[in-house]
């Protein structure tokens, strides 16, 4: 099987949040060739004053965090008018967590030590799930703002 992305993966734009250096430097290595972009921070408040500024379609975190764990992340992404998807990464990634995380609202889990293929298909599927949540949040029918000059 063919586990290469295709070229119409969409870019993607995350922060990871609390990883350890290990996994920060794996994932900036792994976004960095793909052309994608990665932020980082240590902590949930660091997190919600990125967000507050800069909008990503995908937020990382661990399992464990500074100042709460997963659980506190999502609550703070779901309070938001686009939540990021969110992906947990664990050392411990068994089913009961992944069960858990999506059960709660969260997008996916990913196991330590990082896989550069497993990451890849997690993250460019929870950007286009975002893209996609984008679009349905979006009213249909109605007509674009057009503004003419007053003659």
């Amino acid at each position: 099987m063919d586990t290469r992305m295709p070229v119409s993966a969409p870019f993607v734009s995350a922060l990871a949040v609390g990883a350890a250096d290990a996994d920060q430097t794996d994932l900036q290595n792994i976004f960095s060739e793909r052309g994608w972009k990665l932020h980082r921070v240590r902590t949930r408040s660091q997190a919600r004053i990125f967000l507050d500024s800069t909008p990503v379609g995908v937020v990382i975190g661990d399992r464990e965090l500074p100042e709460g764990g997963w659980r506190a992340m999502l609550d703070d992404l779901l309070d938001r008018s686009e939540p990021p998807a969110l992906v947990v990464i664990a050392r411990l990634a068994d089913e009961s967590l992944w069960a858990e995380v999506l059960n709660m609202g969260g997008y996916d889990v990913l196991a330590e030590p990082l896989d550069s293929e497993e990451v890849t298909r997690v993250v460019s599927a929870a950007a286009r799930h975002f893209a996609g949540e984008q679009q349905r949040r979006r009213p249909q029918n109605k007509a674009p703002l057009v503004l003419r000059a007053a003659s």
